[in-house]
């Protein structure tokens, strides 16, 4: 499994980056699941510090605020919406994440709220 961390607002204006990679069976799937790692990344983040959390999002003022994610851990971020595997063929989902309406005020913390407001099955 990948443990990397994500600048969700740099991966705009056709700017992408590979989540992941897995085989699967010729199929028709209805979900994908998101899965969040337990543990931060080793490497520093965009100010050359140590990730201070888990996941967390960088005020305008560098202060790091931690974002809960409800269930992400243990069962994923659910992403409705079916693609099909083909053998032989390579299948690509583009997610698109708006982080702006996703980030939620919930009480004293952040809560992330990840939804796809696009998502593209293309087939090559």
């Amino acid at each position: 499994m990948l443990n990397k961390t994500f600048d969700l607002l740099s991966l705009r204006s056709g700017i992408r980056s590979q989540l992941g990679l897995s085989e699967l069976p010729e199929g028709t799937y209805t979900q994908l699941r998101l899965l969040l790692s337990l543990e931060p990344e080793y490497d520093n983040n965009l100010l050359h510090e140590p990730h201070p959390y888990v996941n967390y999002v960088l005020l305008n003022d560098t202060t790091a605020q931690e974002l809960k994610v409800p269930s992400a851990i243990k069962s994923g971020i659910k992403l409705r919406g079916g693609f099909k595997t083909n053998v032989d063929k390579t299948t690509v989902i583009t997610l698109d994440f708006d982080a702006q309406s996703s980030i939620v005020e919930a009480g004293k913390q952040r809560k992330v709220a990840l939804e796809t407001a696009n998502q593209d099955n293309s087939r090559n």
